[in-house]
């Protein structure tokens, strides 16, 4: 009302259109005064509408914030998901995430696997025969555990800028429905990289990816999430789709034929591993050095304030460069 005067507005001077503003944008508005029924009818329909899609919106940012690692691990003693990968149709990857208190484990259909835990960090690699493990030694062991709880903690959800939200729906049963779109050629690009190795999908000019979130409204619980490429021509293909799952079996990653289980029957035998110590800003008031034991022949890295370290030396005065070892014998390294 403009004093007593009645008055209805649209996005458009026909009266047609009328859309959430974001507070961002730069905003027309047409502003009818005096309308008939007709018309206050139609900007009663738009205007519900709009209410009810900013509201969605809402519930869906507040159901993407409760997908954190660290949100969900109050709610639950662990959760598992498991992503299958497609291609045309076929599946061409499978994953596995197991998250609890102590553990974040990563399993792959073709026998990577990563484990990442308080006081280890190490990933089964292919190698020239079989597999290898590659540790990370970090330089000091509070890196180690932050590290590992930033990972563990980590959101199952993100949302960059470039996805935007196209609908919610209720689709009964107490689930939540969204789905999103984006056309940003980088981000598409980024993630296609990612199965592009294993048989996945290359980028096309004019592609987009559209996504669709469920969730269980009332435990807040992430469900399922089925990933769409779109081609140039607008046909929908399966990317991926993550299935989630709560309170599920407690999993050991050093059981027996698992991915790790000789990792661990070889670090804890010492026939069967060495030391490596790696003596940090030597002789300065800052030097320290951390021990790990590995199992003989796996590889590692050195990992200093978020970079993996590329020089490291084999004496003290920091002028012999480390190039290799036999994979046996304990070592004692240098890092500037």
């Amino acid at each position: 009302m403009f004093g007593d005067v009645p008055f209805v507005y649209f996005n458009d001077s026909n009266g047609e259109t009328l859309a959430h503003w974001d507070r961002m944008s730069d905003l027309n508005l047409y502003v009818f005064t005096n309308p008939d029924e007709a018309l206050t009818a139609k900007f009663q329909t738009l205007y519900d509408r709009v209410i009810q899609e900013m509201r969605s919106a809402e519930t869906f940012e507040k159901l993407v914030a409760a997908s954190g690692g660290d949100t969900i691990l109050s709610r639950h003693e662990n959760f598992e998901m498991t992503r299958t990968i497609f291609r045309d149709e076929e599946e061409i990857l499978t994953v596995t995430n197991y998250r609890d208190a102590d553990v974040d484990y990563w399993g792959y259909s073709d026998g990577s696997a990563a484990l990442r835990r308080a006081d280890v960090w190490v990933d089964r690699e292919p190698g020239d025969e079989g597999f290898v493990y590659v540790e990370t030694i970090f330089d000091t062991l509070e890196a180690l555990e932050y590290s590992f709880v930033y990972s563990r903690d980590s959101a199952l959800i993100t949302i960059p800028e470039q996805e935007k939200l196209l609908e919610t729906k209720d689709a009964g049963d107490g689930r939540f429905v969204a789905v999103t779109e984006s056309r940003d050629s980088e981000l598409i690009r980024q993630i296609l990289a990612e199965t592009e190795s294993v048989g996945g999908y290359a980028y096309v000019e004019g592609m987009s990816l559209r996504y669709e979130y469920t969730f269980d409204t009332q435990s807040s619980d992430l469900l399922n999430i089925d990933a769409f490429l779109i081609d140039p021509e607008g046909e929908a293909h399966l990317l991926l789709r993550d299935s989630y799952a709560y309170d599920v079996n407690v999993y050991d990653p050093f059981a027996g034929g698992e991915p790790f289980a000789e990792y661990e029957a070889a670090a804890t035998a010492p026939e069967q591993s060495r030391i490596i110590t790696v003596v940090f800003d030597p002789d300065t008031d800052n030097e320290h050095s951390v021990e790990y034991v590995l199992p003989r022949a796996a590889y590692f890295y050195i990992f200093r304030d978020g970079w993996y370290v590329e020089e490291i030396y084999t004496d003290r005065a920091c002028t012999q460069l480390f190039e290799s070892s036999d994979g046996v014998s304990d070592l004692e390294l240098y890092v500037k």
